[in-house]
């Protein structure tokens, strides 16, 4: 699934001091490894609001990363110079002072990963149920953020993680794609037919991940694009 798999490596052979596309690569495979036993360590997962599972998931990903060279940071700001920032759900960043990936270059205060999370169905009914694609009233959609640069502007890999807490991805993967499909149709100007997302596979029964290729609308980058892997954990 990932766009940098020509050198691709173990999880296993990850050290401190991985840099370029291993380290992109590196994360998706330590999400695929220990997402699938998160759920096993909330006690009332389904009473939990989407803020607290997350920050609950940045600490269980910190607490089983200590031999890679990246971490985890809960509510990373975007811009650093506003006080008025947006924050990314959870953001990882490289041990490293300085990490180059493609060419982009990152210091130590720089994600070069982020995620953002969103539950399913997601609570507040008809007005709300199609965040983690696109806000109802507000740009708080999942992919709507990322596609319009307020998250990861400077990324060309991100993620999304659904907290699956009602039905399974057998359900919600058709139901994503019909709300996107719909988007192509009414504002074809930001939404493009590679939105959609394409079924991946997973070597867990609680873990299921797809991917797109998403068209981003930033100013003076026309033709943009961000990918985005959508890790979806079951918590029902």
């Amino acid at each position: 699934m990932l766009s940098d798999s020509g050198n691709k490596p173990s999880t296993g052979s990850i050290s401190r001091g991985a840099v370029s596309k291993a380290s992109i690569t590196g994360v998706f495979e330590f999400i695929t490894l220990y997402l699938p036993n998160f759920p096993a360590t909330l006690t009332d997962g389904e009473s939990l609001n989407e803020t607290t599972i997350t920050d609950h998931l940045c600490k269980f990903f910190q607490r089983n990363c200590v031999e890679f060279p990246f971490y985890f940071h809960h509510e990373n700001i975007e811009q650093p110079g506003s006080g008025q920032s947006p924050t990314t759900d959870m953001a990882t960043l490289s041990y490293e002072e300085k990490l180059v990936i493609g060419s982009r270059t990152y210091n130590k205060y720089d994600a070069f990963f982020s995620m953002e999370a969103k539950r399913l169905p997601t609570p507040g009914g008809k007005s709300r149920e199609k965040e983690y694609v696109i806000g109802a009233t507000h740009e708080n959609g999942a992919m709507e953020r990322y596609k319009k640069g307020i998250h990861g502007k400077n990324l060309d890999q991100a993620g999304i993680i659904g907290y699956l807490q009602d039905k399974d991805s057998s359900f919600w993967f058709p139901k994503v794609n019909s709300w996107i499909q719909d988007l192509i149709i009414s504002d074809p100007g930001l939404w493009k037919t590679d939105d959609v997302l394409i079924s991946g596979s997973s070597t867990s029964p609680n873990l299921f991940l797809a991917q797109s290729t998403n068209h981003r609308d930033i100013a003076g980058l026309p033709n943009d694009t961000i990918i985005l892997y959508h890790f979806w954990i079951a918590l029902n």
